[in-house]
């Protein structure tokens, strides 16, 4: 569990409106948690998402529209 006040994935990512970073802070201990909480997805895709996003989808395409329908399959 993350100690009050320590820094979360959200506020490494990137800047967020104070009221949302609130919400994301308290709410949940990592992306990994907010990805099962609001998506009801595992930490096995949760990691494919994130590598997804590190990588440009203009050069492979298919490989985005595959996760995709991975990501909806498992909805």
């Amino acid at each position: 569990m993350r100690k009050r006040g320590s820094p979360t994935p959200f506020r490494i990512l990137c800047p967020l409106p104070k009221i949302l970073r609130q919400f994301l802070d308290t709410k949940f201990d990592s992306v990994f948690d907010y990805c099962s909480t609001m998506y009801f997805i595992d930490s096995g895709m949760t990691e494919k998402l994130i590598e997804s996003g590190r990588q440009a989808t203009v050069g492979n395409p298919f490989d985005y529209m595959r996760l995709a329908i991975e990501f909806w399959e498992r909805q």
